[in-house]
C-alpha cells in the first residue's frame, strides 16, 4: 500500500505565503465560509498540509465572494 506523503508547512511559512499574521489565520480557522485547511498540531506547533493549501488557493481563485471575505 502506498501512502501519500504530506508536505506540512509551519504556521510562519503559511503566514508568509498569504501575507497575513497568525491572528488572521486563527480568524480564517473560525470562518466556516472559507473552509480554510485545518492545522495539524505537532509538539505544540501548528502546521498545514501544502496540498490542502493549494486546493484552497484554487477554490479562492474561482470564487470572488470567497476571496473578498478572506481579505
Amino acid at each position: 500500500m502506498i501512502r501519500a506523503v504530506k508536505r506540512l508547512l509551519p504556521e510562519r511559512k503559511v503566514c508568509e505565503r498569504y501575507g497575513v499574521t497568525p491572528v488572521t489565520l486563527r480568524r480564517w480557522d473560525q470562518d466556516r465560509r472559507l473552509n480554510f485547511p485545518k492545522a495539524v498540531v505537532i509538539r505544540k506547533r501548528k502546521y498545514r498540509d501544502a496540498n490542502e493549501l493549494d486546493e484552497f488557493d484554487a477554490r479562492l481563485k474561482g470564487d470572488s465572494k470567497l476571496r473578498a471575505s478572506a481579505w
